[in-house]
């Protein structure tokens, strides 16, 4: 559930935790409530529905817009069963403009709310991890980018794949297809890249990862001949994708590949405005996805673009031409 007055808030963050929960089998449903009354009545609801049923129910909600009964109402459902997780001003705004929390908020993110810190603010709050209150939260960073997956993020029952479960079903899947076409995903904040592995892989594609650009330049030399598309992260650590994708292009130059026949490298962007838009262009990126990436629009890419080099027309490295017939001369 969100509960936010603000409509552009509330359409992004609904978009966010859709895209969090993109790899759960059973039905999510993401509910709206734009008014404090409608966020009142739809928390005691869905509190007493989740507390009695197997389901779980995760409310993220704005803090300024919650009335004291919503927030006592949170605090005293269990967190086996409801998860809160409060979007709240910078410290400095906070304490100037908003009154001091009348109970403990446990699980915060402060606006404005990226899609990282969302999706790491929910995974913290799913698992029951402990955080600290409201008062000490604002002092710390809830980016959390470094965090790994070690047991993988429970939504609604259902578990998704740690890191290392996806590896290892990527290295069994490569395994039992050979040559089968291939995806690589490079996103620097591991929980993202999952997901979208995730998504990936449901379309019936191999999966390779990597963590940084310097990383999915080495992983594009090393697989390009089955590679169908690059989806390709935008901001990364020690090599962006700006630069991930420019060396990619000139290792296909290397290689006589024309830019009519070389591998689709699609960014995955956050800020995906007509300035983005033309730096990725520029940067001899082919395409872009906006994060958060939809299952609708990732399968459209892949159907549209994804094509291995064998379908775009290329011969494998090593590939060996067959011989010419030699033209018999006419006898004079």
């Amino acid at each position: 559930m969100v509960h936010a007055t603000n409509e552009t808030l509330r359409r992004t963050i609904a978009s966010y935790a859709a895209f969090f929960f993109s790899g759960v089998s059973d039905a999510v449903t993401v509910e709206f409530s734009a008014t404090v009354r409608d966020g009142d009545r739809r928390v005691a609801e869905l509190g007493r529905a989740c507390t009695s049923g197997s389901r779980r129910l995760v409310v993220v909600a704005n803090y300024t817009d919650c009335s004291t009964k919503m927030l006592t109402v949170l605090s005293g459902l269990p967190s086996t069963r409801v998860v809160p997780v409060m979007l709240v001003s910078p410290a400095a705004a906070l304490f100037a403009d908003e009154s001091p929390p009348a109970v403990e908020l446990p699980h915060t993110v402060q606006k404005p709310v990226t899609l990282r810190q969302l999706c790491s603010a929910i995974e913290r709050a799913i698992a029951n991890e402990p955080a600290s209150p409201l008062s000490r939260s604002l002092s710390l960073s809830v980016s959390a980018s470094s965090r790994k997956l070690s047991d993988g993020t429970l939504t609604q029952g259902a578990r998704l794949a740690t890191s290392g479960q996806m590896e290892a079903a990527t290295i069994e899947q490569a395994a039992a297809r050979p040559g089968h076409s291939t995806v690589l995903i490079a996103d620097d904040f591991e929980l993202i890249r999952s997901l979208v592995q995730q998504l990936v892989a449901q379309q019936g594609y191999n999966t390779l990862v990597a963590a940084n650009g310097e990383e999915a330049v080495a992983l594009v030399r090393q697989h390009y001949d089955v590679l169908a598309m690059v989806l390709m992260d935008c901001e990364m650590p020690e090599v962006d994708g700006y630069a991930a994708t420019q060396q990619i292009r000139r290792y296909e130059r290397e290689r006589g590949i024309p830019p009519s026949k070389q591998v689709y490298v699609c960014a995955m962007t956050a800020n995906a405005m007509n300035d983005d838009s033309k730096r990725c262009f520029a940067n001899h990126m082919s395409g872009f996805l906006a994060k958060p990436v939809s299952r609708a629009d990732l399968q459209s890419k892949l159907t549209e673009h994804g094509r291995t080099p064998t379908e775009r027309g290329i011969e494998a490295i090593g590939a060996t031409r067959k011989p010419k017939k030699a033209k018999k001369k006419r006898a004079r």
